[in-house]
């Protein structure tokens, strides 16, 4: 449900103005790097290239998001690339938290300039 979730916030952040579906990079962690042709749209489409497949075992970077790491969002940054950006479907949670992150940022500065702009 986080999945369809976060396309529902990514499209009225996009409405808005506040995101574009094409934006790269999508982190500064990414920029100097492949993964600095990850897109917003590549993330959406569970198509980011990103090694974060659903294997639940131990060592594997979702179980890590899932059980070890106090910041999931930290181990999804992390990771590698391991297919082009845009070429290969892979479902993927750890996409989606690294997403969520994205939507967080948006928000939490459109929220807090929001609040600025009521006590101005």
């Amino acid at each position: 449900m986080s999945k369809s979730f976060n396309a529902l916030l990514v499209g009225n952040l996009e409405m808005r103005g506040l995101l574009d579906p094409a934006q790269k990079p999508l982190f500064t962690e990414w920029a100097e790097d492949a993964r600095a042709d990850i897109s917003l749209d590549d993330m959406l489409h569970m198509a980011s290239g990103l090694d974060l497949p659903e294997i639940y075992q131990p060592g594997t970077a979702v179980t890590s998001m899932l059980f070890t790491s106090h910041d999931s969002t930290e181990v999804g940054l992390g990771v590698e690339l391991v297919a082009a950006p845009g070429t290969r479907y892979q479902y993927s949670s750890g996409s989606c938290n690294v997403l969520s992150q994205i939507i967080q940022d948006k928000v939490s500065g459109s929220f807090l300039h929001s609040i600025h702009n009521l006590h101005t």
